[in-house]
């Protein structure tokens, strides 16, 4: 694609239990390399939200978290703060910035935090990921209602 776009989709976590380290992503990317040059927003299994970039092919991301909690372990007594799960992310990029939008508890989206600068180089490919850093573990979200947009403007 080129120009502006916006993607959003709604996620669900049919088994919360412990796995946070799981993720619904939203990737805005120079090219299918692993290693390009990327602006994503993702909800991960425990709730948190991000919005982050990789400035230069091969280097770090660079990320801004939102709402974190801790989840009480699995299988324990432990109690923990409230999770909040996001019924819907999106992001949009409208020229040079990019901005992460939230439905927190089912009420209209709006933006999160401040835009992201960030200059594609030229076309660039959208879409939808998932992902875990505990690769033994099956692990399941659904993603649904997807947005996928030329323009600014259609996430909300």
């Amino acid at each position: 694609m080129e120009g502006d776009v916006s993607l959003a989709a709604s996620v669900n976590w049919p088994n919360i239990g412990d796995f946070h380290d799981r993720k619904v992503a939203l990737v805005i990317r120079d090219s299918l390399d692993d290693d390009s040059r990327q602006i994503m927003t993702a909800q991960h299994g425990n709730g948190m939200v991000h919005i982050s970039w990789r400035a230069e092919k091969g280097g770090l991301m660079t990320d801004v978290e939102y709402r974190s909690a801790r989840q009480p372990r699995a299988g324990t007594d432990e109690k923990g703060p409230q999770t909040f799960h996001p019924s819907r992310i999106g992001i949009e990029k409208k020229g040079d910035q990019f901005q992460l939008y939230i439905s927190w508890q089912g009420e209209p989206m709006h933006p999160e935090g401040a835009p992201v600068m960030f200059k594609t180089n030229g076309p660039f490919y959208m879409g939808v990921g998932f992902t875990s850093h505990l690769p033994a573990n099956v692990l399941t979200a659904k993603v649904a209602d997807m947005v996928v947009e030329n323009r600014a403007g259609a996430v909300r």
